[in-house]
């Protein structure tokens, strides 16, 4: 049987992810949408995996759940914006 490589998630893009998932609860838990927060996950996840837009559309099963545009310009990673010490 051959083996299947299984691609993990860098530490900044499992904080990414995992900052959206808290965001996601706390919405759910007010009855807020999350669409477009669960939408970025996939999207990271997708380019976690080295995923075209094709074949994320593919995936998704349709092909208008984000523009291309959107997508290939998607940063996995959330800008960290560090406060000066006083």
């Amino acid at each position: 049987m051959k083996e299947l490589a299984v691609k993990y998630p860098e530490k900044k893009e499992e904080t990414s992810i995992s900052n959206r998932v808290d965001k996601i609860l706390k919405q759910k838990s007010s009855g807020k949408a999350t669409d477009t927060l669960e939408q970025e996950i996939n999207a990271m996840v997708y380019q976690i995996h080295h995923l075209t837009f094709e074949e994320a559309c593919y995936v998704e099963g349709k092909t208008d759940w984000m523009s291309k545009e959107e997508y290939e310009a998607f940063e996995l990673e959330e800008k960290i914006v560090v406060k000066p010490s006083n």
